[in-house]
C-alpha cells in the first residue's frame, strides 16, 4: 500500500466534497489472463505459443498500439505474424480480447463507491480492449471519465499520463486519489502529487481501502 506523505487524513481537509477515485481496470476491477488466449493461438499454429506481455512489446507493437501511434488492423497482423496464427485477423481480435473477465466482488466495492467519490478510469489499454470492455461491461460505458493510454498518447507510469489526466478533469493532484494493482503505476502518481493505494488481484479491494485512511471507506469491507 501507498499513499503520500505520512497518512491521507492529512491532506483531506485539502479535498473537495466529491474527490476523484482514479481507478484503474485490469486486475483492479477487471479479470485478465493471457494464458487461454494463448492456448487458442497454440491451436491453430505450427509452435507453441507463450503470449505474455513481454512477447507483445518484443515482437508485435504492443506498446505503440497502447499508445495510439499504430492502429488495430497494423497491430493484429503483426500479432497473427508472431504467433503463426493461421485464421483471420478478425478472429485475432476476438482471441486477443477474450482474457477478460468479469469481477462481481470488486464490481460490488465498485458500486459503493460511486455515492462518495467521482469516479474516473485510468487504463493502459488499446483500441480493441477498450471498446470490447464498454461492450460487455454495461457498468464501464456508464462512467462519463475514461481515460485510456492510446488517446492520451502516454502510458502509466509515465508523469505526462496523470497530467494529462488532471488536465482533462480541471483537477489538483490532492483532489484526487489512485488505486492501481502496479506499484510503479503509483509510484509513478506519487511523483506528481497524487495520493495512491496499491492493491493486488489477491487482496481484498475493500479492506485495502478501508485500512488505507481514506476517509468515507470505512464500511467498504462489509
Amino acid at each position: 500500500m501507498f499513499w503520500s506523505g505520512s497518512s491521507l487524513e492529512t491532506i483531506w481537509p485539502e479535498v473537495k466534497r466529491r474527490p476523484f477515485l482514479l481507478l484503474d481496470l485490469g486486475q483492479t476491477l477487471v479479470r485478465f489472463d493471457w494464458k487461454e488466449a494463448a492456448q487458442r493461438f497454440t491451436q491453430r499454429t505450427t509452435r507453441p505459443v507463450d503470449l505474455t506481455v513481454e512477447f507483445l512489446c518484443q515482437r508485435c507493437l504492443y506498446v505503440e498500439y497502447e499508445l495510439g501511434r499504430v492502429g488495430s488492423r497494423e497491430f493484429f497482423f503483426e500479432l497473427r505474424r508472431a504467433t503463426g496464427f493461421d485464421g483471420t485477423l478478425e478472429e485475432v481480435e476476438e482471441i486477443f480480447c477474450s482474457i477478460f473477465s468479469p469481477w462481481p466482488e470488486r464490481e460490488a466495492i465498485l458500486a459503493k463507491l460511486l455515492p462518495r467519490f467521482t469516479i474516473a478510469i485510468v487504463s493502459n489499454t488499446s483500441p480493441a480492449h477498450a471498446f470490447y470492455l464498454e461492450k460487455t461491461l454495461p457498468w464501464l460505458s456508464r462512467l462519463p471519465h475514461r481515460f485510456y493510454s492510446f488517446q492520451l498518447g502516454h502510458r502509466k507510469p509515465s508523469s505526462h499520463f496523470y497530467l494529462a489526466v488532471l488536465s482533462q478533469l480541471g483537477c489538483r493532484p490532492w483532489h484526487t486519489i489512485l488505486v492501481d494493482d502496479r506499484p510503479e503505476n503509483c509510484v509513478g502518481a506519487q511523483k506528481v502529487g497524487i495520493p495512491a493505494v496499491c492493491v493486488s488481484p489477491e487482496e481484498c479491494l475493500g479492506e485495502v481501502l478501508a485500512r488505507s485512511g481514506l476517509p468515507m471507506v470505512g464500511d467498504l469491507d462489509t
